[in-house]
């Protein structure tokens, strides 16, 4: 009877070991997990940051001319002018030596 009695309490042992080691692999697993959506999450806040100091400077309705204008907007009643450069032209000099 003795005997039963040390093979139960060394198998409640075994079963308690492993069953904690598996708890410390998810516990692992999870901390891997929150660490990497803590970065995704600064990640986002970083773009919304970016995204708000860009509403704050087109609510400037200057600022928000000036964005349209590279565009080539035009308000109404104004005219719009395009400058095209023209081609330069060279000839190369042929020397004919004999």
């Amino acid at each position: 009877m003795e005997a039963w009695k040390i093979i139960s309490v060394l198998a409640l042992v075994g079963i308690l070991t492993w069953g904690g080691y598996i708890l410390l692999q998810q516990k692992r697993s999870l901390e891997e997990e929150v660490s990497d959506l803590r970065e995704t999450v600064d990640k986002f806040e970083e773009e919304n940051d970016s995204i708000r100091a860009d509403i704050e400077y087109y609510e400037d309705p200057e600022n928000l001319l000036k964005k349209t204008r590279e565009f080539n907007y035009k308000e109404p009643g104004e005219r719009l002018l395009i400058l095209v450069p023209e081609e330069s032209t060279t000839t190369e000099a042929t020397s004919t030596s004999q």
